[in-house]
């Protein structure tokens, strides 16, 4: 195992760590933030399974909350529609992707 001190955003920490990486062309690079420090195994597999198949994938839960397209205005914001929550998940950190060849 090897540490590598993160950036200042999570995409600079990400691209610390995958020049730090001796990926080959067949591997798959998972990511996972420590803020959701409760990864389960079975997650884990789900992300590897969806990323053999597409290239690359999230975990996400569907949405329990009721979403709103807004416009922001200098008052506020203005609903414009609501989302179907069976069309949205909540994405997590959670996600793997396979190296470029």
């Amino acid at each position: 195992m090897q540490f590598v001190e993160g950036g200042e955003h999570r995409q600079d920490s990400v691209a610390a760590a995958l020049a730090q990486t001796a990926a080959g062309p067949d591997d798959i690079v998972l990511v996972h933030d420590a803020v959701r420090p409760f990864v389960t195994p079975d997650i884990i597999a789900h992300v590897i399974e969806a990323t053999q198949k597409h290239g690359a994938a999230i975990a996400g839960w569907p949405a329990v909350d009721t979403v709103k397209q807004v416009e922001r205005t200098a008052e506020g914001a203005l609903i414009k529609a609501t989302l179907p929550r069976a069309g949205i998940v909540m994405a997590q950190t959670r996600k793997g992707f396979a190296t470029p060849s």
